[in-house]
């Protein structure tokens, strides 16, 4: 069966199952128990953002017709900002590096409390202007 998926006869069934595991569902429950409507509007869905995908560059986000053109140089600036995780995670792994021997596998688990989400004040990604803003300031 996995030799044939791959055939283009079996694009259909392929596109389903993929489907299916970006649902979460099992491909039967997807393929039986969803209405075709429904089906064919969550491959439409999928396929578009899919295709939208494919125009930006995954390393940087930005659109592949920018990014790539020659005419384009100097118009990108880059700016760091911590994502707390992922700190999170470096540190372990930089603590615990000779676990990995072992096979542990790595994972953030957000400890937060409802109240301490209530007491985090919101916060947005910042606007690319008041990145600049930041970084100029340090």
């Amino acid at each position: 069966m996995i030799e044939g998926l791959g055939a283009p006869e079996n694009a259909r069934a392929l596109a389903h199952i993929r489907a299916a595991v970006r649902l979460g569902v099992k491909p039967s429950v997807f393929r039986h128990e969803w209405s075709t409507v429904d089906r064919l509007a969550v491959l439409a869905l999928f396929a578009h953002d899919d295709e939208q995908k494919a125009k930006v560059h995954g390393p940087c986000g930005q659109p592949i017709e920018q990014a790539f053109n020659p005419e384009s140089e100097g118009w990108f600036e880059a700016y760091g900002i911590q994502c707390q995780a992922c700190a999170a995670l470096a540190a372990y792994e930089d603590a615990h590096a000779h676990d990995k021997s072992r096979g542990v596998v790595t994972y953030v688990v957000n400890t937060m409390t409802p109240a301490d989400r209530a007491a985090l004040p919101g916060w947005q990604l910042p606007h690319v202007a008041d990145l600049a803003a930041l970084h100029n300031n340090d």
